[in-house]
């Protein structure tokens, strides 16, 4: 069968595009603590304020570089791994959803297909002699 030559080619499915979160991303220590903090019970509460106290104090002494860089990584030992990953990936960066304008016209492409479609599928039909108009309902 040849392709009908009016007919435009199927453009690719649009796809997300996929967000760098390797190395160079860092979830914010200050949001961090926002969101980690009002999940906590009171015991586990004073326990991580007792550790960032003691994260400031080090970075204080010049016993630690970062208190971020401390703070992330001794944080989920005592706040729990699920809270804290939790609190970390309401930050992680997102794929951009696709652009409104590019899906308007991906949806008005799609109808001209159809149209199309349906235009010679008619013609067709009343070539064969069968008909296809709107009356024979």
């Amino acid at each position: 069968p040849v392709p009908h030559a009016a007919q435009p080619p199927m453009p690719a499915p649009a796809v997300p595009r996929p967000v760098a979160t390797g190395a160079a991303w860092k979830p914010d220590p200050k949001t961090i603590l926002a969101d980690v903090v009002p999940m906590l019970n009171d015991t586990t509460r004073r326990n991580f304020r007792k550790l960032v106290n003691e994260l400031k104090r080090k970075r204080d002494a010049g016993e630690i570089p970062s208190l971020s860089e401390a703070l992330l990584a001794e944080g989920p030992a005592v706040v729990g791994r699920e809270i804290w990953q939790a609190c970390v990936e309401k930050q992680r960066p997102r794929a951009p959803a696709p652009d409104a304008r590019a899906q308007a016209v991906e949806r008005q492409r799609a109808e001209m297909r159809r149209l199309e479609f349906r235009g010679r599928l008619e013609r067709d039909l009343e070539a064969s002699g069968r008909g296809g108009g709107d009356d024979d309902d």
